[in-house]
């Protein structure tokens, strides 16, 4: 069967083998490692501050390579584009686990984060061509639910098998899974017709980004946002259970926790955005995000910790699946690569902060001090998002 840029009408079941079962792997391939990069660089000698700047890494990998990915999946055969991203992604995690070396390991987070944009936008791109409009909303939200559901049991798993085994054995773990994924890939996600003819890149970039500036940059500042909290979290929260003294089972049951909270509200997000806008989302994603983030300092303990991460988790699970909801709701027909690589360098900008601003605030500061002014952010960004940024439906 050959994929056009007409919808093909596939129902939400007939996603599953397709789409859901190989992205499920991969994400949870990235549960297993991304709670744990920036416990991995403080064995490998990295001090707290440099620990989050290191996490970041991945993100910087992922922001030079928006624009090109975004066009590969216009220019090139779209199964391609998505079985070999997926490839990629395990050879980077599988040498991440052989060399086991600080410097390798920043090289191939940038690789990685490379890789990984060139998968999502490629993935996202075949689910909008699959479905129809009316059930995009749903079927995004059921990804984003995937994302939850890998941000469950990857920590889960990647905890106990970090403290039987080592920190390092979870990324050979995660780079099988993501093996596994591309082989379904290869044999049960359908085909795509090659385009010919396209306007070379950085002509059709430009052209996308005036004619759609309004959309990219009223909501993309608000993805912005929500992007600094979401890509600080699995920072935060892994070096915040190292300093009250939890053993890595402990750290990756606690973000399991947190990500199955996530997990439970992706349908009822998907409810709210089709029948309310994917704005309101947002607005409740925020608020209830950063008031997790300011609570997370009064944390002394197991317990009391693993509440405000579950809290937090609640908070984004309104925000499930919302970044892949809105660029593929808003994206145009015929420039739907171009207008998705743009939207992904608005929303791996924010990605890229998080990590970033948890290292650089930790090493001038204090590790307390990250979640306050984080949660002062978010907060912010609600309020931008309920007044500055125009609903989902209303195309420029």
């Amino acid at each position: 069967m050959a994929l056009t840029e007409h919808p093909g009408g596939y129902t939400l079941k007939g996603l599953v083998m397709p789409i859901y079962a190989p992205a499920f792997l991969s994400y949870l391939a990235q549960g297993l490692t991304t709670s744990f990069v920036v416990l991995y660089a403080l064995q490998l000698g990295a001090g707290p501050g440099a620990a989050g700047v290191i996490a970041a890494l991945q993100h910087l990998g992922t922001l030079f390579f928006d624009i090109p990915a975004g066009r590969f999946t216009e220019r090139f055969n779209l199964k391609r584009v998505y079985m070999f991203s997926t490839l990629f992604l395990g050879i980077f995690l599988f040498l991440i686990w052989f060399l086991d070396s600080l410097p390798f390991l920043i090289m191939l987070l940038i690789g990685f984060g490379a890789a990984r944009t060139s998968w999502s936008i490629s993935q996202v791109t075949v689910v909008r061509r699959l479905v129809d409009p009316g059930l995009r909303g749903r079927a995004l939200a059921n990804m984003g639910g995937l994302v939850r559901a890998g941000s469950f049991l990857g920590p889960v798993m990647g905890g106990y098998i970090a403290d039987i085994l080592s920190l390092g054995a979870l990324f050979l773990s995660a780079a099988l899974c993501t093996f596994i994924s591309t082989a379904l890939i290869l044999l049960r996600t359908p085909e795509t017709e090659e385009e010919n003819g396209a306007p070379p890149v950085f002509r059709r970039i430009p052209e996308t980004f005036r004619r759609y500036s309004r959309i990219l940059l009223s909501a993309g500042t608000g993805v912005v946002i929500l992007g600094v909290l979401r890509s600080a979290r699995p920072v935060l929260l892994p070096l915040y259970g190292e300093s009250l003294g939890l053993s890595l089972g402990q750290i990756g049951l606690v973000m399991g926790l947190s990500g199955l909270a996530d997990s439970l509200l992706f349908y009822p997000a998907g409810i709210i955005y089709d029948r309310c806008g994917i704005k309101r989302g947002g607005v409740l994603c925020l608020g209830l995000f950063s008031l997790g983030l300011i609570l997370l300092p009064l944390s002394g303990g197991f317990f009391s910790f693993a509440l405000v991460s579950v809290f937090i988790g609640i908070g984004n699970g309104f925000g499930s699946g919302i970044n892949m909801a809105m660029s593929a709701i808003l994206a145009p027909d015929g420039e739907v690569g171009e207008f998705m690589g743009i939207w992904r360098l608005f929303t791996d900008a924010g990605v890229f902060s998080g990590p970033l601003a948890v290292g650089l605030i930790t090493a001038a500061l204090s590790l307390a001090a990250a979640p306050l002014a984080l949660g002062a952010l978010g907060l912010a960004g609600a309020l931008y998002f309920q007044y500055s940024v125009h609903e989902s439906n209303e195309k420029p």
